[in-house]
């Protein structure tokens, strides 16, 4: 029976992520393997659209095979790391998108503060 998601991630062994460093090709398919699902899933999270998730997932990745020497045991697990990479990855991107004026056609992200606001009277009015 296979074990759920979350212990596989959980499971990431730092050792690893030092074959990684060594350019194991076989480890960073491994670690993609154990950590994808999850990192998806954050970025879909954030960012609210799936296509920009998968892009936003090849930039993470291959950040982490040029930066994986940089990763510090000392100061986290390896997917504490993975799932901090993304999120700061993501929020720079939502970041971005805001300065460009960003707008969405998709009807899930398309939410506005008029139609998330409470209808009844504001604190300044009360």
């Amino acid at each position: 029976m296979d074990k759920p998601s979350h212990y596989a991630t959980s499971m990431i062994d730092p050792t690893l992520l030092a074959r990684v460093v060594k350019g194991d090709q076989q480890a960073f398919s491994q670690l993609y393997d154990h950590s994808s699902t999850l990192l998806f899933t954050l970025a879909v999270r954030i960012l609210g659209n799936r296509e920009e998730a998968a892009e936003l997932l090849q930039d993470v990745y291959l950040e982490i095979w040029r930066k994986v020497s940089r990763y510090d045991v000392g100061r986290g697990t390896p997917i504490a790391w993975l799932v901090t990479l993304t999120k700061s990855r993501a929020i720079d991107r939502l970041r971005a998108r805001a300065s460009r004026g960003y707008r969405s056609t998709n009807p899930l992200e398309a939410g506005t503060a008029a139609q998330m606001a409470d209808p009844g009277p504001s604190p300044l009015e009360t």
